[in-house]
């Protein structure tokens, strides 16, 4: 079983093609071999988590999406009369809604800290801060262990901002002369 080639959508360079076809090549792969499926769900999942900075929000992005997700998705399934008539009638209807409502999910996931608080109030903040905590120094170096990617990402943004600061003394330094 081949791993699942790193989705690239949020990336420069040409890689295959672009997210539609890459997307169509991934479910026929999964038609193909369904024990497929796991490791491009993880592959998904990671690369979504990555593009959230690959700490403590883009954990809970990624919680909150898949719980938004599921709960829509179960809802809707409950809310038809029955399967038949479902996939029938409502499919295209169905695929619009979700469409739309997975474009609000993703907002939704976005504050998925202010949902927290707005939920739990001010014990939940404290429960933020302590988990912002036991991430960074607790759990961090063992998430990178299993994922080097979000290590190697973590490295890259480190640089960046060294060397943005850089160009910026640089230029009050040259600016400063003048």
């Amino acid at each position: 079983m081949s791993q699942p080639e790193p989705t690239r959508g949020r990336h420069k360079g040409n890689n295959g093609g672009g997210a539609l076809s890459r997307g169509v090549r991934t479910i026929k792969e999964i038609w193909a071999d369904p024990r497929t499926a796991a490791p491009h769900a993880r592959a998904l999942l990671l690369d979504v988590w990555r593009a959230r900075g690959g700490g403590l929000y883009g954990i809970g992005y990624v919680l909150a999406f898949v719980f938004y997700e599921a709960r829509m998705v179960t809802g809707e399934l409950a809310a038809a009369e029955s399967v038949t008539g479902f996939l029938g009638e409502q499919l295209l209807e169905f695929i619009f809604r979700l469409t739309f409502l997975s474009i609000v999910i993703v907002f939704q996931a976005l504050l998925w800290p202010l949902s927290l608080i707005s939920w739990g109030g001010l014990p939940a903040l404290g429960g933020l801060l302590v988990a912002y905590l036991a991430f960074e120094h607790v759990l961090r170096p063992r998430v990178e262990l299993a994922f080097p990617e979000l290590a190697a990402d973590r490295v890259a943004r480190e640089v960046r901002k060294a060397e943005k600061r850089e160009r910026k003394r640089q230029k009050r330094t040259k600016r400063s002369r003048t």
